[in-house]
């Protein structure tokens, strides 16, 4: 893991995109968050994120590398982060001292005087592969997953719930909230999109770009199912026994709810 030191240049206007070069081994996890409050608390983010809307203050990054190899070490070979200045000025190179468990390293930071941002969307097709429903005490309540998913074993199964049960914890800080927050991030080709609601998270896994409607579909769903099921989830023992109606729900969301709109018009998950 590194961290950089705070960082706020003079006339900051807005903050831009923030990218990244890292090597290691295959299957190594990138995992990037911001502090804007001396370390206190984070925020998780993505490589390649728009930062405009996060406030123009002191920011710090940290980078985290995760893997199974035991035998290479991952690098961050460097970190862009470009912003808007107030004023004029012209390309400049700044270099930022990053603390690290191994390591001083210097990370250059490209600044651009007048910031544009082009955010190219990619329309792709998108694949629904795993679903988890999540409790908010940090339990996995289940997990269905389709033909298509690549993870085949609990190993994997319990290594991607790992993953999104700590972004959870990093990004929905909060003990508690209204619902309805939703949050995403990339473990290799895979999207995992998040939605909270008030004593659940639903987190959907696919390869590709999701579409529009998977935002509002995730959202609406963990509502319905907080409220239909409230009852068995509230009794619920910690085992799959039980959970019957809700695991069929969740296999027909994985398969096509997660797209179909009209899947909402029914009061049921079940």
């Amino acid at each position: 893991m590194l961290v950089t030191e705070p960082f706020l240049p003079a006339d900051l206007a807005t903050w831009g995109r923030v990218d990244l070069n890292t090597s290691g081994p295959q299957g190594t996890h990138v995992f990037v968050a911001f502090s804007q409050d001396g370390g206190a608390s984070w925020a998780a983010t993505t490589p390649g994120a728009d930062l405009a809307g996060v406030p123009p203050r002191a920011v710090s990054l940290r980078i985290t590398l995760a893997t199974d190899d035991t035998t290479l070490t991952p690098v961050v070979r460097w970190i862009s982060l470009g912003y808007a200045l107030s004023g004029d000025g012209g390309l400049t190179i700044l270099y930022l001292p990053v603390v690290g468990p191994y390591w001083l390293l210097l990370i250059p930071f490209l600044i651009l005087a007048a910031y544009t941002l082009t955010r190219t969307l990619l329309r792709g097709s998108f694949l629904a592969t795993d679903l988890f429903l999540i409790h908010s005490d940090g339990r996995l309540v289940l997990r269905v997953g389709g033909k298509e998913s690549p993870l085949r074993d609990e190993h994997a199964v319990s290594g991607m719930f790992t993953l999104v049960a700590q972004f959870v914890k990093d990004s929905f800080r909060t003990a508690e909230g209204e619902g309805g927050e939703l949050k995403n991030f990339q473990v290799d080709d895979q999207e995992v999109t998040i939605a909270r609601g008030e004593f659940l998270f639903l987190a959907l896994v696919g390869k590709g770009v999701p579409p529009r409607e998977v935002a509002g579909n995730l959202a609406a769903f963990v509502r319905t199912l907080e409220r239909d099921e409230w009852a068995t989830l509230f009794a619920w023992d910690g085992f799959r026994e039980g959970l019957h109606g809700i695991d069929r729900g969740l296999v027909r969301f994985l398969r096509k709810g997660y797209r179909d709109r009209p899947f909402f018009a029914r009061s049921s998950v079940g």
